[in-house]
């Protein structure tokens, strides 16, 4: 190995530590930051003191394990350090994976927040093409490790591993902010052909448009011969209602369909005559 390498295995190494210990400190943070919630609910102390005092102990509940662990990890690479010279080290395929796979997964996460917000999916390919060379590279260069730091290098692996997976399942349950005001829905850059063709009639104007690309809003104004066109050629069917319900301040006639799952996912609209009004909702859960 050169010199060059060394240093950059040196680091490698050291920077696994310091994850895993930021890994641990999340974790163990979360555990006793939830606690500490159940406590002051189950005792009803959150009536009692300010909101921000719970949320700021809160805080510091989470913070604190995390620099008692970075503290750790510095008295353990010190230790590692005055005994240097007689390392126990051996090649391993694995070890290499969890010491290239820990920051290349880090890195990876960073593009997927960087394609979910600039919308361009050709950000995923380094992470991707990173992935494949580490694999790569493990199996056919495998690195000396110090078997000292096995454990520690397969946590950090997998506190970056589940980081990149929560922050997926987080972007993919939010999605990105949808919002519009105007009169052709072909300006709305965020929403497919498909959804917009199921969203807006031929000819809707007066569009409003809120929420997320997971779950949103709209309302638009539709001549009635335009609408049942639109109803005609839709896969949804809609039911004309005549008579006033119930709670229901709408003025009749209108249109209605509800096509959502148990868990409350899919599509509902509702089309009113006299006002030439249509309105829809979207959620995907």
């Amino acid at each position: 190995m050169s010199v060059n390498t060394k240093k950059i295995h040196s680091f490698l190494e050291q920077f696994t530590t310091y994850v895993a210990a930021v890994g641990g400190g999340c974790y163990m943070g979360a555990v006793l930051s939830a606690l500490f919630t159940l406590f002051i609910t189950g005792k009803k102390l959150d009536k009692v003191l300010p909101e921000y005092l719970c949320t700021l102990i809160a805080v510091c509940i989470f913070i604190i394990p995390i620099i008692v662990f970075l503290f750790i990890a510095f008295r353990f690479e010190k230790k590692l350090k005055n005994t240097e010279n007689s390392p126990q080290v051996r090649k391993s395929r694995l070890g290499t994976f969890f010491l290239l796979g820990t920051p290349a997964f880090l890195l990876i996460t960073a593009g997927f927040f960087a394609a979910f917000s600039l919308e361009n999916d050709l950000l995923l390919l380094p992470g991707l093409f990173l992935f494949l060379f580490i694999l790569f590279y493990s199996i056919f260069r495998p690195v000396e490790s110090d078997i000292r730091r096995g454990n520690i290098k397969a946590f950090s692996f997998l506190f970056s591993l589940g980081l990149f997976f929560i922050c997926g399942l987080i972007l993919g349950r939010t999605g990105d902010v949808l919002s519009y005001t105007g009169n052709n829905a072909a300006e709305i850059k965020k929403l497919s052909s498909r959804q917009k063709e199921i969203c807006f009639p031929p000819n809707a104007t007066k569009i409003r448009l809120s929420g997320t690309t997971m779950s949103f809003e709209y309302s638009c104004h539709v001549k009635e011969k335009d609408f049942l066109s639109y109803m005609a050629k839709s896969s949804f069917e809609f039911k004309k209602i005549t008579e006033q319900k119930k709670f229901d301040k709408n003025p009749v006639p209108y249109y209605e369909c509800v096509n959502r799952g148990k868990d409350g996912g899919g599509w509902s609209f509702r089309y009113i005559v006299p006002e030439k009004k249509f309105f829809g909702a979207y959620s995907n859960h």
